[in-house]
């Protein structure tokens, strides 16, 4: 059957620092509670910050990658549903020993761009120097707002770009990994036409985003307008520094 991989992060609020002997918990309790095989949780990461709150000191940053038998879209749906349940945060607790509290978890299913291709949108904001495809994620997100990303696309040398939606698939996009928000169904092959650009108004204050902008080069965002952000689907302009 085919095997389906799903980016997992979340964070984890605990007392103390991470050990190694809580990552190797943090894997066994996860599988358990996804009903699968510590073999099918590989990649984990666990960073952490030290805070100051009520009921703990530390905040862990977790994230991992999830194999399993399947497609993509339904176990990213089934890692959701079960990592957000209390029913894995009294577990984990337990494991570790300690009162945890599990923040919110994202479950974003992977895919290679040379199978499925990238997404496409009107946004393909570029990023570069990242990481990771899940630091990817974090950064677009960061940037325009984690309501406003669906998928992202990520290629070795740190090539990061953000995307608004998955209006069709590049399949000339190389070797590169595919990361998109739980729920999404990927559409079909682009049809060669389409591009990425943007509109604004002459008066420098707000342009509506559409699919027909050549005058505007996504790769030069910063260097082409001052202050620019969206905001429900308009490019907001807040400065006038326009070329």
């Amino acid at each position: 059957p085919d095997m389906a991989l799903v980016a997992v992060n979340f964070v984890v609020a605990a007392s103390t620092a991470p050990t190694s002997a809580d990552e190797v918990a943090l894997v066994s309790t996860m599988a358990d509670t996804l009903g699968l095989s510590t073999s099918n949780i590989g990649s984990m990461s666990v960073s952490y910050d030290v805070v100051t709150t009520s009921s703990s000191s530390y905040e862990w940053s977790v994230s991992c990658e999830i194999t399993a038998s399947g497609d993509a879209a339904s176990l990213s749906t089934s890692i959701l549903s079960s990592l957000s349940d209390s029913s894995f945060e009294d577990a984990l607790s337990a494991a570790l020993g300690q009162t945890v509290d599990v923040g919110d978890v994202a479950a974003y299913p992977e895919y290679s761009t040379s199978t499925k291709g990238a997404c496409s949108s009107t946004l393909n904001y570029l990023l570069s120097d990242v990481d990771d495809a899940l630091s990817c994620w974090s950064e677009c997100a960061a940037k325009f707002g984690d309501d406003f990303i669906v998928a992202i696309d990520f290629y070795s040398g740190g090539w990061c770009y953000c995307q608004s939606g998955c209006d069709c698939m590049d399949v000339e996009s190389g070797e590169g990994t595919l990361l998109v928000e739980t729920g999404l169904v990927l559409p079909g092959d682009c049809d060669g036409s389409y591009d990425h650009s943007y509109s604004f108004s002459s008066d420098g204050c707000v342009g509506t985003i559409t699919d027909d902008f050549s005058s505007f080069d996504s790769s030069l965002w910063d260097s082409q307008c001052s202050g620019c952000t969206y905001e429900d689907g308009y490019l907001v302009v807040t400065g006038t520094d326009m070329t």
